[in-house]
């Protein structure tokens, strides 16, 4: 069930979206058309070794 969804046409809000679920399909907006392939690796690199906690998609709790 999607809150928010990303195309190249745009950001569609669903009934029930909150405007972070806006900012999360911006993300994909700029990370996917404007960052080359590098810059996506070294980003998602860095926030690897950033050792912050995070929740994975079924909210268990993740520790790099």
């Amino acid at each position: 069930d999607a809150f928010a969804t990303w195309s190249k046409a745009g950001i569609r809000l669903w009934q029930g979206g909150k405007f972070t679920d806006l900012y999360h399909e911006a993300w994909h907006e700029f990370s996917q058309l404007y960052l080359t392939k590098a810059q996506k690796i070294a980003l998602y690199n860095e926030a690897m070794k950033s050792n912050v906690p995070f929740k994975s998609f079924d909210f268990s709790l993740n520790l790099n």
